[in-house]
Formats: C-alpha cells, sequence, structure tokens
C-alpha cells in the first residue's frame, strides 16, 4: 500500500469526524491535525482521505437497498440520525402481514384494486 494512502488510512481512523468527502475541507482539517510542509503532499493526503471517504459513505442504490423492509418512521429517523426503535419493528412487522392479508383477496374491479394499491401506499 501506498504511503500516503495507508497515512490518510490512519487519520481517517483516528479522527473519524474531522473528514468528510470535500476535498477543500479535508485540506483544511490536516492543518489542524498535523504540520505539513510541501503544499503537494497536503493535497495528496487530502484527495487520499476524500477518496477514502467515498468508499466508506454508501450510495443512493444500497441506501434503497438496505432501506426496503423499512417503515417511512424508521426510514425518517434513519436521516435523523437516531435508530429505528424495536416497536417501530415489530409495528412494521404486523403492517406487513395485514398488507398481505389485504392482498390476498381479489378485487372485484381494477377501481377498487387501485384504491387498494392506494390505501396500502398511503
Amino acid at each position: 500500500m501506498n504511503k500516503v494512502r495507508r497515512l490518510a488510512e490512519d487519520l481517517v481512523n483516528r479522527y473519524p469526524a474531522l473528514f468528510g468527502a470535500d476535498f477543500d475541507k479535508n485540506k483544511q482539517a490536516l492543518s489542524q491535525v498535523s504540520v505539513i510542509r510541501t503544499r503537494s503532499v497536503r493535497n495528496q493526503l487530502a484527495g487520499a482521505i476524500t477518496k477514502i471517504m467515498h468508499e466508506r459513505t454508501p450510495t443512493a442504490a444500497e441506501q434503497t437497498e438496505s432501506d426496503e423492509g423499512a417503515t417511512i418512521e424508521d426510514r425518517v429517523q434513519l436521516q435523523r440520525g437516531a435508530t429505528p426503535s424495536s416497536s417501530a419493528a415489530v409495528n412494521s412487522d404486523e403492517s406487513s402481514k395485514q398488507e398481505s392479508d389485504e392482498s390476498s383477496e381479489r378485487p372485484a374491479s381494477k377501481t377498487e384494486s387501485i384504491e387498494n394499491a392506494a390505501a396500502i401506499a398511503g
């Protein structure tokens, strides 16, 4: 592994809250953490840290895959930074059972099927 990459990994592990996915902010954060004498080394470190932080943050597709079973309340709590409560998980299990029971009944017309779909989604 490259020395710059190894040092960047070490800095990110030591100060995870200090660094992010923004190159310019990482350059400023490096000046708080260490003394770097040359601009090129600082830029290489900031770039490596930025790359590491991009690798560690999930993409939108990965987030939707992990959120597929979550309820809307769970998703809101996750966006706010809170962990979903266990009671919400129980409620989501119960609601999914109700949805499966409702979906097993055949609607008499297309209008009823649209109304049922809207009721389940809403």
